[in-house]
């Protein structure tokens, strides 16, 4: 099962924000490639790194992420504010594993066609950000009329292998994974999935592996110690 470790830029500072929202967050004492050093050194599978100013549209850290993509020697996948064609292709060109991307892929399916035809479906991943059934794009502030189920759908025909799906409710709040609905995504659908939003221990991730998540984000927990990225790789 895939660990990604979580390195979420607000204004150039490593954040956690609570439910997706900014002025809900905790700041986190260090610098990014500091952070970036100690997840690699402790054995994350990768890098999960997301731009919320791109996200928000309010500045952009991509100096700061091309920095950590160029020091990692571990896989790296990139969100935030990705919503065209060229700005994916740039990430990717320039050496990222993945791109994530959330609002350009349910407004504008055909770019994702044509990433993928040029990079493959490999490196692409649909972040499945969603709030109470529905799924919510444009950094979490606007609700789609779009639920789980017809969103999978869509997504098929454009050959995504890969979700990232996001209970933005539970997200930053500790209080373990939305599992209810994690266990009817993977009842619904033969794509990789990886999990994000709540998770808090050793034992949530385990449980994640049981029900059949291919990977699971850690963010919050790793800053708050209360999981180890060295324990996890001991029980793989």
């Amino acid at each position: 099962m895939e660990v990604w470790a979580a390195i979420d830029l607000l204004r150039r500072r490593v954040v956690s924000l609570k439910r997706g929202d900014p002025s809900d967050r905790v700041e986190w004492s260090g610098d990014a490639l500091a952070f970036a050093k100690r997840w690699q050194t402790e054995g994350a599978t990768g890098l999960h790194i997301v731009d919320l100013d791109g996200a928000f549209q309010t500045g952009s850290n991509r100096d700061l992420v091309e920095s950590i993509v160029r020091l990692a020697s571990i896989p790296v996948q990139v969100g935030g504010g990705i919503r065209n064609v060229t700005d994916a292709k740039r990430w990717l060109e320039l050496g990222v594993q993945r791109v994530i991307v959330g609002t350009l892929a349910y407004s504008s399916p055909s770019a994702i066609i044509s990433i993928i035809d040029e990079f493959g479906s490999d490196r692409i991943i649909v972040a499945l950000d969603y709030r109470e059934g529905r799924v919510v794009t444009q950094g979490w502030t606007k609700t789609e009329n779009l639920e789980l189920a017809e969103a999978l759908t869509r997504l098929q025909t454009t050959r995504v292998e890969t979700l990232l799906a996001t209970a933005v409710q539970f997200d930053g709040t500790g209080a373990g994974p939305d599992w209810k609905t994690l266990q009817t995504l993977r009842g619904l659908t033969t794509m990789q999935i990886l999990a994000s939003g709540g998770v808090r221990t050793a034992d949530d991730v385990d449980g994640l592996r049981r029900i059949g998540m291919d990977g699971v984000i850690v963010g919050r927990a790793l800053y708050d110690g209360t999981i180890s990225l060295a324990d996890l790789s001991v029980q793989e």
